[in-house]
């Protein structure tokens, strides 16, 4: 388990250095605020704007590698984390085995400002695939 969390950290360090960065100046006050008050251990973060919203990328100490997305007005709009295979629901690890042959390498949960919760999986093969909270297959 360790070592999965390592090598989660590590993919998310490596990913953060890839990724088009910005400078905290550059994030507006709202967004930077609304942050803090939802997540007050995000203390080291990376921004970035991705389709108009900006992305808070840092290092939880409960659940890892965190993403937080929020409007340009600082509207909260979901987070995504790294989440473990065993608490993913059953019906994603036997669909992944069925129809792609490979095991999962990676898994993301994603929950919206409503409480959506969906699941993005990379398999071993480098497919990715996003799930619903109950297993069933939203993409390809």
């Amino acid at each position: 388990m360790k070592v999965r969390l390592f090598l989660a950290i590590l993919v998310f360090a490596l990913t953060l250095s890839a990724y088009a960065q910005m400078p905290a100046s550059s994030v507006p006050l709202a967004v930077r605020s609304e942050l803090s008050r939802r997540y007050p251990d995000a203390k080291t973060t990376v921004w970035s704007k991705n389709d108009g919203n900006y992305d808070a990328r840092w290092i939880s100490k409960a659940d890892g590698p965190t993403t937080a997305t929020f409007t340009t007005f600082g509207a909260f709009v979901g987070v995504t984390t790294v989440t473990p295979v065993k608490f993913l629901p059953a019906a994603v690890s036997g669909y992944v085995k069925s129809h792609y042959h490979s095991a999962i390498a990676e898994a993301r949960k994603n929950v919206s400002v409503v409480g959506k919760i969906t699941y993005r999986i990379k398999t071993s093969a480098g497919k990715t695939v996003v799930f619903d909270q109950d297993g069933k297959c939203l993409s390809r």
